[in-house]
């Protein structure tokens, strides 16, 4: 996180962390050979949530958010940061002047 974004991680009980560990379940479950049946039919992707034997679908949508979270998160903090600190220094530079 400090190398990617800029974002001190202090303890495992900081909410990137705790995100992460989650997601990461998560890929664990899903990974796991022959928990879902699309792994032996991959045409199952093509079939609605409703449809029976969809469990992997039903998953998939269910963690989507928890997954763009995990992504747009850290990026949107680390962007703010910068943001807020260039406006800093546009200030400081305005009143210098």
């Amino acid at each position: 996180m400090d190398i990617a974004y800029g974002i001190k991680v202090d303890s495992m009980d900081n909410e990137y962390v705790v995100l992460m560990e989650s997601v990461i379940k998560s890929f664990g479950i899903i990974k796991t050979p022959g928990a879902f049946w699309i792994d032996s039919f991959p045409l199952m992707k093509y079939v609605p949530a409703w449809f029976p034997g969809a469990a992997a679908r039903k998953f998939g949508e269910s963690y989507k958010p928890l997954v763009q979270l995990m992504r747009d998160k850290p990026f949107y903090a680390a962007k703010d940061a910068m943001v807020s600190s260039c406006l800093l220094v546009a200030i400081t530079l305005k009143l210098s002047i």
